[in-house]
């Protein structure tokens, strides 16, 4: 569930999971409990960024990503900040990136273990105009911190499906194994 502002206006929305093929994940966002609006399905693909949205709202990228990172693969915006911070109603290590898209200033944070938006700003002129902010989600335990690796991959896999922690696995792996090569170098 997110509290979005968009305009003058708020709304309760539920974010649900349409499908995921390979780094593509389809998700929806509908008023709810039951005002009616529907706001279309978007698309992301999470390892490239490329999205269907017009509104550029970057709902998920790879988790695990640290200060310095690319946020998403051959991007020039790179994770600039990590911390604690409430993501729904826990607090969790939050990774976060700022970055311009035409007349728009963009800020926006992602749970660092599952890659999940925790919130997302876009301003204009100095004034946010659209807004997301996580209220809650069954992603993670009530204790707001993970005991492994392995949880994180069966709670996604729940969410979102195996081909996504295929993925999530698949660069968690790349990853350690760039840096075990520049460590030998």
């Amino acid at each position: 569930m997110y509290s979005i502002f968009y305009g003058n206006n708020y709304y309760s929305s539920q974010m649900k999971v349409l499908s995921v093929s390979g780094t593509q994940v389809v998700v929806n966002f509908t008023d709810y409990p039951a005002s009616g609006v529907y706001y279309g399905n978007m698309l992301m693909d999470v390892f490239s960024g490329s999205t269907n949205s017009t509104m550029n709202v970057l709902f998920a990228v790879s988790p695990g990503l640290s200060v310095g990172d690319p946020v998403f693969n051959g991007n020039s915006t790179v994770i600039t900040s990590e911390q604690p911070y409430n993501c729904g109603p826990h607090s969790r290590p939050q990774v976060y990136t700022t970055f311009s898209r035409g007349s728009q200033s963009v800020r926006v944070s992602w749970d660092r273990s599952t890659g999940v938006m925790c919130e997302y700003e876009a301003y204009n002129g100095g004034t946010v105009f659209l807004g997301f902010k996580l209220d809650s989600t069954s992603l993670w335990s009530s204790s707001g911190s993970d005991s492994s690796s392995f949880v994180v991959a069966s709670e996604i896999s729940v969410a979102l499906g195996l081909p996504l922690v295929v993925i999530v696995l698949f660069v968690y792996f790349r990853r350690r194994r760039s840096k075990a090569r520049s460590r030998k170098k």
